[in-house]
């Protein structure tokens, strides 16, 4: 194969979620083909493992991929505005999941009449200074109480 000649390559690789974004984009530019496969797919195909590191690794997954070459699919880029959504959504996701935490510091930090509206209407406004022994957030931020409801500051 002569230089710049990329046609007879196949890049075979373990699905790991964004990390593999990087090598799906060098391959796209490169014109290289690639292959992602199912992590369990491929240790349910490869037998006993010995050692566990990044050489066995890959000598394990090319073995895979060399064994069942007549199966392979490749792996195709979505379009870009849905890798945008999906990002996009796996925020929000990160983003509801800190709120509720959040919702759940705010509750355990009220004493036991007031913790039940907290968790039930989420953050509103409030009055009075309620000091709690941590802060919320990078921020570090404090919140008021009032009557079970309560806003960050």
């Amino acid at each position: 194969m002569q230089k710049g000649e990329v046609s007879e390559i196949l890049v075979c690789a373990e699905y790991t979620g964004q990390y593999i974004w990087p090598l799906c984009y060098a391959c796209k530019d490169l014109s290289i083909d690639l292959r992602l496969e199912n992590p369990a797919q491929i240790k349910h195909n490869s037998g006993v493992q010995r050692g566990k590191n990044d050489r066995s690794d890959a000598r394990r997954i090319a073995a895979y991929a060399f064994r069942f070459q007549d199966k392979a699919r490749l792996y195709n880029l979505p379009q870009e505005n849905i890798t945008s959504l999906q990002q996009l959504t796996s925020e929000r996701d990160m983003y509801v999941t800190d709120k509720s935490r959040y919702q759940g510091q705010l509750t355990f930090l009220l004493p036991v009449g007031q913790q039940y509206p907290i968790a039930k209407q989420g953050l509103a406004t409030g009055g009075q200074e309620h000091q709690s022994p941590f802060t919320h957030g990078s921020s570090g931020r404090r919140h008021k109480v009032q009557g079970g409801t309560a806003r960050l500051l």
